[in-house]
């Protein structure tokens, strides 16, 4: 009886000490959990009291200058104030646009609705829109990607991937440099390509490129500011339609983001 009894004691202690392993173990998930809230609350204000108020110092800035001078200025003059306060309104506004929709992704506000998409319509509509920043830049786009080429995603979480990717590419790419656009298809996968020769990524950033917690923030080839928001925006946005986004990088000699999507639901 004395060794059941001790068998019976062993036993429960052995549950027990489970019971707290487990507790203790939900204990740890949950504090880690509030921890990445916290660190993703902390690079929100940090991107809106940094990176959101450069652009608009630039913006006062300029717009004083035109408003107290603006008899004297030359026509020249005028031009390149009106160029960087263009310059500065565009980059606050994209900055807006991408924390806004990670803002809403976090929040699990945004709707997701796969449906069939024509990808060659898409990539023609951002490059008409991207067409402006790469001309300044005298940059080529090329599209390579076939006719009828249909994958199945929500439409505007895919127009925001490509979107963001083109611009970044125009940004990172030096004056009269070239990006290049293709698509290919492996089993029930579609793989896009945006590739250009710009200065690349370093070995080191490449690794952290998607951690909130370390500053991504890099200038492009002519000053251009970001914040590396827009980037992990892709990627969860690309996650979210089943796909998945590879990036080919080295320093110095340009970067080829790749992104997967299936082709049917």
């Amino acid at each position: 009886m004395v060794w059941i009894g001790g068998t019976v004691g062993m036993l429960f202690l052995i549950f027990y000490l489970f019971l707290i392993s487990k507790n203790l173990k939900k204990q740890k998930e949950f504090n880690k959990g509030l921890r990445e809230i916290n660190n993703t609350k902390d690079k929100f204000f940090s991107i809106i009291s940094h990176d959101l108020k450069s652009p608009f110092n630039s913006i006062l800035g300029f717009s004083e200058l035109l408003n107290d001078n603006i008899e004297e200025l030359e026509q020249e003059e005028l031009k390149k104030i009106a160029a960087s306060i263009y310059k500065s309104s565009k980059s606050t506004y994209d900055l807006l646009e991408q924390l806004l929709d990670w803002a809403a992704l976090q929040s699990k506000k945004i709707e997701y609705s796969p449906k069939k998409i024509d990808l060659k319509a898409l990539i023609i509509e951002n490059i008409k829109m991207a067409n402006f920043n790469a001309e300044q830049k005298q940059i080529q786009i090329t599209d390579n990607t076939p006719d009828s080429q249909f994958v199945f995603a929500d439409q505007n979480m895919l127009n925001t991937v490509i979107r963001n990717i083109l611009t970044n590419a125009i940004k990172f790419t030096y004056s009269g440099g070239k990006i290049e656009i293709s698509s290919a298809i492996k089993h029930d996968m579609l793989f896009l390509s945006i590739k250009d020769n710009g200065q690349g990524i370093a070995y080191q950033k490449l690794a952290n490129l998607f951690n909130l917690n370390i500053q991504n923030s890099t200038k492009g080839t002519n000053d251009e500011s970001g914040t590396g928001l827009g980037l992990i925006l892709c990627k969860e946005f690309i996650e979210k339609n089943k796909g998945e986004l590879i990036i080919e990088s080295e320093e110095g000699e340009g970067s080829n983001f790749i992104i997967s999507l299936p082709l049917m639901g």
